[in-house]
């Protein structure tokens, strides 16, 4: 890897701790192995550094969405259910990393998260926002699901597949299992796919 590289890839290590407040230059550059100064010369501030890092996590989801042709304009919604469900829990499955730094955010500095996701949606030309919603309204208007409302749509989506990875705490405590494994994983995406089939598909 590059110093760039190595820079980004001890940044997210170093986010992931303490969220941006908690995160400490310095660490970066001692994980990195490379001088503090050269931070500063690549990125300008800890703010751009961690800037690049949302955009990595995001762009990096999105291309995962992407190649599976979870984002076609074309797509319909027996197709999307099956295929984002299981990028999505796999993405931040692989990359806890990426979802510590997104919860943190979400709950210390919302304002913060949601400049960055700004400023990604607005370089991207497949104005992803838009598409989502054009598409739900689109399926709902042509009597293929259940929900009018994209936004309704797009949280119930989300909530399922992103909350026992965030709060496995939980359902581990109370069924005293050990939730971090392939096998429940794979149980995971095949219960959203059926729940979100049956609940919405028409």
């Amino acid at each position: 890897m590059t110093s760039k590289e190595k820079i980004i890839e001890a940044a997210v290590h170093e986010f992931s701790k303490g969220g941006y407040p908690g995160a400490r230059v310095d660490n970066i550059a001692v994980k990195a192995g490379v001088n503090k100064a050269m931070i500063f010369y690549y990125f300008g501030s800890k703010e751009e550094l961690y800037k690049i890092v949302i955009k990595k996590i995001v762009g990096e989801l999105f291309e995962v969405i992407k190649e599976s042709g979870g984002l076609s304009t074309n797509l319909n919604p027996e197709v999307f259910f099956e295929t984002f469900p299981e990028n999505y829990i796999r993405f931040f499955s692989d990359n806890r990393e990426y979802l510590k730094i997104i919860g943190t955010e979400l709950i210390q500095n919302p304002e913060n998260l949601k400049r960055a996701l700004q400023g990604f949606f607005n370089s991207e030309t497949m104005l992803l926002p838009k598409n989502l919603r054009k598409l739900f309204e689109e399926w709902y208007e042509d009597g293929l699901i259940t929900e009018p409302e994209p936004v309704h749509l797009f949280l119930n989506i989300i909530s399922i597949c992103i909350f026992p990875i965030i709060a496995r705490a939980i359902p581990e405590t109370i069924f005293n299992l050990d939730l971090e494994n392939e096998k429940f994983i794979r149980e995971r995406i095949v219960s959203v796919k059926n729940l979100l089939k049956r609940g919405i598909l028409k």
